[in-house]
């Protein structure tokens, strides 16, 4: 395909984000690069979103592409999609919740316009953003590239497999002639951002000639609100085991992995947390682990011990005991 030189793409991913359309599309529209595209796909809203997006469709100073769709969930399917209607030589994914800052792009096109082996530019810092636009950095978590200089990309693939996190892709610049080469996001998994990185970063290993960037400097404000899909602890786990499987069959999973899994054996009912042991073959190799068994078995007479309190409870006071049944019948027993 022949893509639009110094076209940047803008790809938005959107579900009932209705109050932030407005804010993130404006965010696209103040950028100090004007050479851009935005195209947005709806997956199946039904918050009034579509008709939000074709007024602003209707005034866009850019060409504006509306993709819509029954819903799916499937966030790689979707970003996939986007990259099929993407005419730019440079293209970005985000959610329109978040916002970028007005020098997001042109600071890629710097660098990225007069070198064609430049396949991305990236921040190693985003800020974070609640849901009426005030900025906190502490809402998001530092990832662990921002503590490293240049770092080679051994060492890049070390820290996101380690630490599963590398930079955000929201305000991250590619060539897109790349992307396409690496296919994209895996539509068969869960997850996306961590997929997209890590084809990416052994691509590099196998092209040695092309060359990346990461700035010391926030591009994009990501959005915490009460419907983050990151706020999903077993889909967090689930997005890993599945990483893990495809791309590191070979590797123990890292400390902060099953930190992430003991977290969730603490935090959620035994059931549910005996689900996540399904979510790839892997996952068998944590279930074997000495120290998650003994958190698991202690999850279930925790658990047991609430059940049968709740049934049937006696409390001694030496001179009676009150015997109590469902919390309301009491029976006291006078020696």
């Amino acid at each position: 395909m022949n893509y639009q030189k110094g076209l940047c793409s803008i790809c938005c991913l959107r579900f009932k984000h209705l109050p932030y359309i407005e804010d993130c599309i404006n965010s696209i529209w103040n950028n100090d690069y004007k050479q851009i595209e935005i195209i947005v796909l709806d997956d199946g809203s039904n918050d009034g979103s579509i008709e939000k997006l074709k007024e602003l469709q209707k005034i866009s100073p850019c060409p504006f592409t509306i993709i819509e769709q029954k819903n799916t969930g499937n966030i790689p399917l979707n970003f996939n999609r986007t990259l099929e209607k993407a005419r730019g030589e440079f293209i970005s994914f985000m959610s329109i919740d978040d916002v970028l800052y007005p020098h997001a792009i042109s600071e890629k096109m710097e660098l990225m316009l007069n070198n064609p082996n430049m396949v991305f530019v990236a921040n190693s810092k985003i800020m974070g953003i609640d849901e009426n636009g005030n900025e906190n950095i502490n809402l998001v978590e530092p990832l662990g590239l921002d503590s490293y200089d240049d770092p080679d990309i051994n060492k890049i693939i070390e820290i996101e497999s380690n630490l599963l996190g590398t930079f955000y892709i929201q305000g991250t610049f590619f060539r897109t002639d790349i992307i396409n080469t690496i296919n994209a996001f895996d539509e068969d998994m869960t997850g996306d951002d961590i997929i997209l990185r890590t084809k990416l970063f052994l691509f590099f290993t196998r092209n040695p000639q092309f060359e990346y960037k990461i700035k010391k400097n926030p591009a994009c404000k990501y959005r915490k609100h009460e419907s983050n899909i990151h706020k999903n602890m077993l889909r967090q786990i689930k997005i890993i085991a599945e990483y893990y499987d495809r791309y590191w069959p070979n590797k123990k999973f890292p400390h902060e992995f099953l930190n992430w899994i003991f977290y969730t054996i603490k935090n959620t009912s035994y059931d549910e947390v005996m689900t996540i042991f399904s979510f790839s073959s892997k996952m068998q190799e944590c279930y074997n682990l000495l120290e998650i068994q003994d958190a698991l078995k202690s999850k279930k007479r925790f658990e047991h011990k609430k059940f049968y309190d709740y049934i049937f409870r006696i409390e001694d006071y030496g001179f009676r005991k009150k015997i109590i049944i469902f919390h309301f019948l009491k029976i006291t027993i006078k020696k």
